[in-house]
Protein backbone atom coordinates (compact mmCIF):
# COMPACT_ATOMS: atom_id res chain seq x y z
CA UNK A 1 0.00 0.00 0.00
CA UNK A 2 2.50 2.40 -0.97
CA UNK A 3 0.17 5.33 -1.78
CA UNK A 4 -0.96 5.26 1.40
CA UNK A 5 2.31 4.64 3.83
CA UNK A 6 4.43 7.98 4.50
CA UNK A 7 7.77 5.77 5.40
CA UNK A 8 9.00 2.35 5.25
CA UNK A 9 11.42 1.54 7.20
CA UNK A 10 13.38 -1.98 8.46
CA UNK A 11 13.95 -2.04 12.33
CA UNK A 12 16.21 -4.67 14.05
CA UNK A 13 15.39 -7.01 17.37
CA UNK A 14 18.18 -8.37 19.23
CA UNK A 15 18.24 -11.40 20.85
CA UNK A 16 17.25 -10.63 24.68
CA UNK A 17 20.90 -13.33 25.54
CA UNK A 18 24.24 -12.93 23.87
CA UNK A 19 24.54 -16.04 21.17
CA UNK A 20 27.49 -18.02 23.26
CA UNK A 21 29.91 -20.29 20.88
CA UNK A 22 30.11 -23.83 21.56
CA UNK A 23 33.17 -25.31 23.54
CA UNK A 24 35.16 -28.34 21.74
CA UNK A 25 33.45 -31.38 21.39
CA UNK A 26 29.97 -29.86 21.89
CA UNK A 27 27.28 -28.29 19.63
CA UNK A 28 25.74 -24.84 20.15
CA UNK A 29 22.86 -24.65 22.04
CA UNK A 30 19.51 -24.95 20.21
CA UNK A 31 16.79 -23.93 22.65
CA UNK A 32 15.96 -20.28 24.58
CA UNK A 33 15.88 -17.77 21.93
CA UNK A 34 13.98 -15.10 22.20
CA UNK A 35 12.98 -11.85 20.53
CA UNK A 36 10.54 -9.08 22.28
CA UNK A 37 8.92 -6.28 19.71
CA UNK A 38 7.32 -3.78 22.82
CA UNK A 39 6.57 -1.03 20.13
CA UNK A 40 3.19 -0.45 21.32
CA UNK A 41 2.66 2.81 19.67
CA UNK A 42 4.03 1.50 16.08
CA UNK A 43 2.74 -0.09 13.29
CA UNK A 44 4.88 -3.06 11.86
CA UNK A 45 4.56 -5.14 8.50
CA UNK A 46 4.26 -8.40 10.20
CA UNK A 47 3.83 -10.27 6.52
CA UNK A 48 7.73 -9.29 5.29
CA UNK A 49 9.39 -10.09 8.70
CA UNK A 50 11.93 -12.18 8.22
CA UNK A 51 15.02 -13.93 11.06
CA UNK A 52 19.01 -12.78 9.49
CA UNK A 53 21.81 -15.49 10.74
CA UNK A 54 25.20 -15.84 10.03
CA UNK A 55 26.58 -19.35 10.30
CA UNK A 56 29.34 -21.50 9.33
CA UNK A 57 30.43 -24.62 9.74
CA UNK A 58 33.62 -25.89 11.38
CA UNK A 59 35.10 -29.23 13.25
CA UNK A 60 33.39 -30.25 16.57
CA UNK A 61 36.64 -31.30 17.67
CA UNK A 62 38.20 -27.94 18.02
CA UNK A 63 36.35 -25.44 15.85
CA UNK A 64 39.02 -25.73 13.21
CA UNK A 65 38.16 -25.72 9.50
CA UNK A 66 36.38 -28.07 7.87
CA UNK A 67 36.99 -28.36 4.31
CA UNK A 68 38.10 -31.84 3.31
CA UNK A 69 34.76 -32.47 5.25
CA UNK A 70 32.49 -33.80 3.14
CA UNK A 71 29.47 -32.58 4.86
CA UNK A 72 27.47 -29.27 4.37
CA UNK A 73 23.73 -27.72 6.10
CA UNK A 74 20.73 -29.35 4.12
CA UNK A 75 18.28 -27.97 1.67
CA UNK A 76 16.22 -24.65 2.88
CA UNK A 77 17.20 -22.12 5.74
CA UNK A 78 13.96 -22.92 7.02
CA UNK A 79 15.70 -26.50 8.16
CA UNK A 80 17.29 -24.18 10.86
CA UNK A 81 13.77 -23.42 12.70
CA UNK A 82 12.67 -26.43 14.07
CA UNK A 83 9.69 -24.61 16.97
CA UNK A 84 8.45 -21.27 16.67
CA UNK A 85 5.98 -20.38 19.26
CA UNK A 86 4.34 -16.41 19.37
CA UNK A 87 2.74 -14.85 22.06
CA UNK A 88 0.80 -11.48 22.69
CA UNK A 89 0.16 -10.30 26.24
CA UNK A 90 0.60 -13.49 27.95
CA UNK A 91 -1.48 -15.26 25.43
CA UNK A 92 -0.22 -17.79 22.99
CA UNK A 93 -1.26 -17.19 19.18
CA UNK A 94 0.98 -19.88 17.43
CA UNK A 95 3.10 -22.35 18.75
CA UNK A 96 4.06 -25.17 16.34
CA UNK A 97 6.65 -27.84 15.93
CA UNK A 98 8.71 -29.47 13.56
CA UNK A 99 8.41 -26.47 11.52
CA UNK A 100 11.49 -27.76 9.19
CA UNK A 101 9.79 -31.03 7.83
CA UNK A 102 6.09 -29.32 7.38
CA UNK A 103 8.27 -25.99 5.63
CA UNK A 104 10.36 -28.35 3.35
CA UNK A 105 7.43 -30.16 1.73
CA UNK A 106 5.90 -26.67 1.75
CA UNK A 107 8.72 -25.13 -0.23
CA UNK A 108 8.82 -28.07 -2.71
CA UNK A 109 5.54 -27.90 -3.79
CA UNK A 110 4.72 -24.51 -4.01
CA UNK A 111 8.10 -22.70 -5.43
CA UNK A 112 7.79 -22.65 -9.06
CA UNK A 113 11.18 -23.57 -10.96
CA UNK A 114 12.49 -20.07 -11.52
CA UNK A 115 11.96 -19.04 -8.18
CA UNK A 116 14.28 -22.49 -6.69
CA UNK A 117 16.73 -21.44 -9.16
CA UNK A 118 16.75 -17.42 -8.41
CA UNK A 119 15.15 -15.94 -5.30
CA UNK A 120 14.88 -18.72 -3.16
CA UNK A 121 18.67 -19.23 -3.39
CA UNK A 122 18.69 -16.28 -0.85
CA UNK A 123 17.24 -18.87 1.31
CA UNK A 124 19.84 -21.57 0.92
CA UNK A 125 17.20 -23.61 -1.46
CA UNK A 126 19.65 -25.71 -3.37
CA UNK A 127 17.59 -28.84 -4.53
CA UNK A 128 19.56 -32.24 -4.30
CA UNK A 129 19.74 -33.65 -7.52
CA UNK A 130 20.77 -37.22 -5.71
CA UNK A 131 20.40 -39.19 -2.14
CA UNK A 132 24.53 -38.95 -1.25
CA UNK A 133 26.97 -36.57 0.06
CA UNK A 134 28.96 -36.58 -3.36
CA UNK A 135 29.00 -33.72 -5.58
CA UNK A 136 29.25 -35.32 -8.98
CA UNK A 137 26.49 -37.35 -7.94
CA UNK A 138 23.91 -34.35 -5.66
CA UNK A 139 24.67 -30.60 -7.47
CA UNK A 140 22.49 -29.05 -4.61
CA UNK A 141 25.15 -30.68 -1.99
CA UNK A 142 27.95 -29.61 -4.26
CA UNK A 143 25.89 -25.73 -4.49
CA UNK A 144 25.79 -26.10 -0.56
CA UNK A 145 29.06 -27.70 0.00
CA UNK A 146 30.79 -24.91 -1.96
CA UNK A 147 29.00 -22.08 -0.12
CA UNK A 148 30.13 -23.94 3.32
CA UNK A 149 33.79 -25.13 3.40
CA UNK A 150 36.34 -23.65 4.92
CA UNK A 151 34.50 -22.10 7.63
CA UNK A 152 32.90 -19.50 4.97
CA UNK A 153 30.69 -17.19 6.74
CA UNK A 154 27.33 -17.95 5.55
CA UNK A 155 25.12 -14.90 5.65
CA UNK A 156 21.13 -15.65 4.85
CA UNK A 157 17.57 -14.44 5.52
CA UNK A 158 14.20 -16.92 6.79
CA UNK A 159 11.36 -15.33 5.52
CA UNK A 160 9.01 -15.86 8.22
CA UNK A 161 5.85 -15.47 5.90
CA UNK A 162 5.96 -19.04 5.20
CA UNK A 163 4.81 -19.82 8.26
CA UNK A 164 0.78 -20.38 8.64
CA UNK A 165 0.33 -17.21 11.57
CA UNK A 166 2.62 -14.64 9.25
CA UNK A 167 1.35 -15.73 5.93
CA UNK A 168 -2.37 -14.87 6.96
CA UNK A 169 -0.98 -10.90 7.84
CA UNK A 170 -0.64 -10.48 3.98
CA UNK A 171 -2.34 -7.31 3.49
CA UNK A 172 -3.38 -6.92 7.04
CA UNK A 173 -2.40 -4.64 9.89
CA UNK A 174 -2.19 -5.62 13.33
CA UNK A 175 -3.26 -3.07 16.06
CA UNK A 176 0.19 -1.98 17.82
CA UNK A 177 1.00 -4.74 20.38
CA UNK A 178 3.79 -6.66 22.15
CA UNK A 179 4.78 -9.80 20.35
CA UNK A 180 7.65 -12.38 21.52
CA UNK A 181 8.65 -15.20 19.51
CA UNK A 182 10.54 -18.03 21.39
CA UNK A 183 12.56 -20.11 18.82
CA UNK A 184 14.26 -23.79 18.90
CA UNK A 185 16.79 -24.72 16.29
CA UNK A 186 17.47 -27.92 14.58
CA UNK A 187 20.03 -29.89 16.72
CA UNK A 188 22.96 -30.54 14.11
CA UNK A 189 22.28 -34.10 13.65
CA UNK A 190 18.86 -32.88 11.87
CA UNK A 191 20.88 -30.03 9.85
CA UNK A 192 23.80 -31.40 8.69
CA UNK A 193 24.01 -33.60 5.64
CA UNK A 194 27.36 -35.39 5.67
CA UNK A 195 29.51 -36.02 8.32
CA UNK A 196 27.37 -35.69 11.50
CA UNK A 197 29.72 -36.87 13.99
CA UNK A 198 32.67 -34.74 12.93
CA UNK A 199 31.01 -31.36 11.82
CA UNK A 200 28.59 -28.75 13.64
CA UNK A 201 27.06 -25.28 12.71
CA UNK A 202 27.52 -22.75 14.57
CA UNK A 203 25.48 -19.05 14.22
CA UNK A 204 27.48 -15.81 15.05
CA UNK A 205 24.60 -13.72 14.42
CA UNK A 206 20.77 -13.79 14.61
CA UNK A 207 18.48 -11.03 14.15
CA UNK A 208 15.06 -10.48 13.46
CA UNK A 209 13.75 -7.57 10.84
CA UNK A 210 9.96 -6.14 11.13
CA UNK A 211 9.41 -3.31 8.38
CA UNK A 212 8.08 -0.21 10.42
CA UNK A 213 5.37 1.74 8.98
CA UNK A 214 4.57 5.26 9.09
CA UNK A 215 1.06 5.31 7.48
CA UNK A 216 -0.71 8.53 6.18
CA UNK A 217 -4.66 9.87 7.72
CA UNK A 218 -5.92 8.06 4.75
CA UNK A 219 -4.45 4.70 5.61
CA UNK A 220 -5.43 5.31 9.77
CA UNK A 221 -8.81 6.06 9.04
CA UNK A 222 -9.23 3.04 6.63
CA UNK A 223 -7.51 1.19 9.56
CA UNK A 224 -9.67 2.68 12.05
CA UNK A 225 -12.89 1.74 10.31
CA UNK A 226 -11.85 -1.62 9.64
CA UNK A 227 -10.46 -2.14 12.80
CA UNK A 228 -13.88 -1.33 14.08
CA UNK A 229 -15.98 -3.59 12.01
CA UNK A 230 -16.69 -7.37 14.12
CA UNK A 231 -14.29 -9.87 12.39
CA UNK A 232 -13.40 -13.89 12.62
CA UNK A 233 -10.08 -14.42 12.12
CA UNK A 234 -9.04 -18.30 11.60
CA UNK A 235 -6.17 -19.13 12.60
CA UNK A 236 -3.75 -21.61 10.95
CA UNK A 237 -1.38 -23.87 12.50
CA UNK A 238 0.92 -26.59 10.53
CA UNK A 239 1.05 -30.17 12.13
CA UNK A 240 3.17 -32.97 11.42
CA UNK A 241 2.05 -36.87 12.40
CA UNK A 242 4.99 -39.43 11.73
CA UNK A 243 4.41 -43.19 11.13
CA UNK A 244 6.64 -45.96 12.38
CA UNK A 245 8.98 -46.65 9.83
CA UNK A 246 8.62 -50.42 9.20
CA UNK A 247 4.95 -50.51 9.01
CA UNK A 248 3.27 -50.73 5.39
CA UNK A 249 0.00 -49.22 6.84
CA UNK A 250 -0.72 -46.81 8.95
CA UNK A 251 -3.44 -44.57 10.55
CA UNK A 252 -3.00 -40.96 11.01
CA UNK A 253 -5.51 -38.99 13.55
CA UNK A 254 -6.07 -35.20 13.07
CA UNK A 255 -6.01 -33.60 16.06
CA UNK A 256 -9.23 -32.09 17.44
CA UNK A 257 -7.91 -28.70 18.26
CA UNK A 258 -7.45 -28.67 14.20
CA UNK A 259 -10.92 -27.56 12.77
CA UNK A 260 -11.21 -27.56 8.70
CA UNK A 261 -8.08 -28.56 7.45
CA UNK A 262 -7.03 -26.89 4.56
CA UNK A 263 -4.03 -29.02 3.75
CA UNK A 264 -2.88 -32.12 3.72
CA UNK A 265 0.36 -33.51 2.46
CA UNK A 266 2.04 -37.05 2.79
CA UNK A 267 5.71 -37.04 2.28
CA UNK A 268 6.63 -40.66 1.82
CA UNK A 269 10.25 -41.89 1.74
CA UNK A 270 12.20 -45.19 1.27
CA UNK A 271 13.85 -46.00 4.57
CA UNK A 272 16.76 -47.75 2.39
CA UNK A 273 17.35 -45.78 -0.44
CA UNK A 274 16.31 -42.65 1.22
CA UNK A 275 14.05 -41.60 -2.23
CA UNK A 276 11.32 -39.33 -1.62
Amino acid sequence: MPENVQRNELVRFDLESVIIAPANTREQEKKGYKFTVDNRDTFFDWYNTFFEIQFKMDLKADGGNNADQLSTVINGLHSFIKHLMINSGGKIIYDTNNLHLVTFVKNLLEYSDDYSTSVAKASFWYLDTGTTAVDLQNLGFKARRELTSGRKQVHVKIPLNRYSFLEELEGRILPPMQLKFEIELNPDAELIFGSVDTTRVTIDRFYLWVPKILPKDSLSIKYVSDFQKPSRWKYLKEKHYSSAVTRHADDYRIDSSIINARYVFLFLQRLKTNEI
